[in-house]
C-alpha cells in the first residue's frame, strides 16, 4: 500500500461479500493512523458493487480518520478520502458516514455503467456513451448523479456525466477516468504477475480493471491466497 500516493485515483474490485480484497483494504486503512503524516490523503475512490459487510470490513476500512497533528487546533480529523464515486453503497456503513456528513465528494452512478467507464479507460476511449439514465437521477438536468452539497460544488461534477447528442437522441457519456492504482482480489498468482481465479465466487472486473490502470500508466496491486511454483 506505499505504492499509494496522496491524489490517486484508486479502484477496488469486488461485489459486496464477495471477491473483497480485505488484507490490503486493512493495511491501507491502517496506514493513516499508522503513518506520522496521516497519508495516503486526497484519494478519489472508485467501486462498483461496495465491497463490504454492513460493519467495518471491505471499503469502511478507507473511512478511517486521523486528527493531524501539526494542526493548533487539531480538532477536525483528518480523512484519506476526497472523492467518492460508486454503484452500491448498501453494504460500506462507514463511507456512507461520510457521505452523508459532507467529509467527502460523492456521487452514485449505475453499477453497469461504472464498468463500462472502466473498460472505456482500459482501451483509450473518451467515457462511456448510453441512453441508461436518461430522465433519472443521474441525468444532469436532473439531480446529476450527486449525492451531497461536497459534490455539487466539486469541479468535477460538471464532467463526470455529460449529456449528449448523438444521432438526434440524447445520451449520457460517463467520463473515463485515469486509474492510478487498482486493488483486486485473485487466487494464484506467478512471478510473471499472472493472476488465476479458480477459487474466486465470481469475476469481479478484474482484468478491465487492470488493463484500466496499465493504460493509465498505474499499478495494480492484487491479493491472492498462493504463489505458483
Amino acid at each position: 500500500v506505499e505504492l499509494i500516493r496522496n491524489g490517486d485515483t484508486v479502484y477496488v474490485s469486488g461485489f459486496v461479500a464477495q471477491g473483497s480484497p480485505e488484507a490490503i483494504l486493512r493495511s491501507l486503512g491502517d496506514r493513516i493512523n499508522l503513518s506520522e503524516a496521516g497519508t495516503p490523503r486526497n484519494l478519489t475512490l472508485t467501486f462498483g458493487g461496495g465491497p463490504g459487510d454492513s460493519g467495518k470490513l471491505g471499503l469502511s476500512y478507507l473511512a478511517n480518520r486521523k486528527y493531524d497533528e501539526n494542526d493548533d487546533a487539531n480538532d477536525v480529523p483528518v480523512g484519506m478520502l476526497r472523492r467518492v464515486i460508486g454503484g452500491h453503497y448498501g453494504q460500506v456503513p462507514k463511507i456512507q458516514e461520510l457521505v452523508k456528513n459532507n467529509q467527502c465528494e460523492a456521487w452514485a452512478l449505475p453499477m453497469g455503467s461504472i464498468s463500462r467507464m472502466i473498460r472505456a479507460q482500459s482501451a483509450h476511449r473518451p467515457g462511456h456513451i448510453t441512453t441508461i439514465g436518461i430522465s433519472t437521477y443521474v441525468d444532469p438536468d436532473l439531480s446529476g448523479e450527486s449525492m451531497n452539497d461536497a459534490a455539487l460544488g466539486s469541479p468535477l461534477h460538471s464532467k463526470l456525466v455529460a449529456k449528449i447528442d448523438v444521432n438526434g437522441q440524447a445520451n449520457l457519456c460517463y467520463k473515463a477516468l485515469p486509474i492510478d492504482v487498482v486493488i483486486i482480489r485473485g487466487t494464484t498468482a506467478d512471478s510473471a504477475s499472472n493472476i488465476t481465479l479458480e477459487y474466486e465466487s465470481l469475476p469481479c472486473d478484474q482484468k478491465i480493471c487492470a488493463e484500466a490502470a496499465k493504460n493509465s500508466g498505474g499499478v495494480v496491486i492484487a491479493q491472492v491466497q498462493q504463489m505458483a511454483l
